[in-house]
């Protein structure tokens, strides 16, 4: 067993103490509930704290009334990557159970943070999400080439039924699905689909009944142009053995 297998590798090395070895509770380690006996880590969460002391500023400078308010003032130009998705993580967190932000906070994360300009995925994930619910339509753009560009559903499904839950993005959603299915997995796009509803089915139903109007005497066009070039074709193959 793993406990015979310490016991004899660590017995009379000096590494640990024999009176550890034979005194320690494998029992409550191995077969206990709940936390370890040892109780919960110590992490240092200086990083942490600073990012969610910055996402509650922010949150408050936007439930402040006027324009003369000054958005928080701290720079993060130094902040690691997982600093600064901690803090859009805490704002996300803080909005969940509010009414979203003002465009006018949006607009000055951008100008100050230019979240909406950066490459890291997980980044802009975040920021998108947060700029969609409160319907920035200058960043709609922005997010229709996040989610045209990748297909990894952690990010286009959150944004696409964040998109298609705002009233002028609703269109916008469907028409870049449409536009794109091909491009996502077939399994990205049939979530996708489920997360858009019957606005997609109707759209996919029109425009299959706009290609089945295009008939020639009755016959599908597609289905008229390959049989015409199949018998010109024959045409020409018994021309060419009839003049040899």
């Amino acid at each position: 067993s793993f406990v015979t297998f310490f016991n004899s590798h660590f017995e009379g090395s000096g590494a640990v103490s024999d009176v550890t070895l034979k005194s320690f509770d494998w029992d409550s380690w191995l077969y206990g509930e709940g936390m370890p006996p040892c109780g919960e880590p110590n992490f240092d969460r200086t990083l942490s704290s600073d990012a969610e002391a910055l996402a509650k500023d922010w949150i408050a400078h936007d439930e402040k009334d006027g324009s003369n308010a000054h958005p928080p003032s701290v720079d993060i130009s130094k902040w690691t990557s997982p600093q600064k998705v901690c803090f859009l993580d805490a704002m996300l967190s803080g909005l969940e159970n509010r009414s979203p932000l003002k465009l006018s906070t949006i607009k000055s994360m951008k100008e100050l943070y230019k979240f909406h300009e950066t490459k890291n995925c997980e980044i802009l994930f975040r920021f998108c999400m947060i700029g969609v619910s409160s319907s920035d339509e200058d960043l709609y753009p922005v997010v229709v080439r996040f989610i045209t560009t990748q297909g990894r559903m952690k990010y286009v499904r959150p944004l696409y039924r964040a998109l298609f839950a705002t009233e002028s993005g609703k269109q916008i959603a469907v028409q870049t699905f449409l536009d794109n299915k091909d491009f996502y997995h077939p399994i990205a796009a049939k979530m996708l689909a489920g997360d858009l509803g019957a606005t997609v089915s109707e759209e996919s139903n029109e425009t299959e009944s706009e290609s089945k109007a295009c008939t020639i005497f009755g016959i599908p066009f597609r289905t008229f142009i390959i049989g015409t070039t199949a018998i010109i074709s024959i045409g020409a193959l018994l021309l060419m053995k009839k003049r040899r």
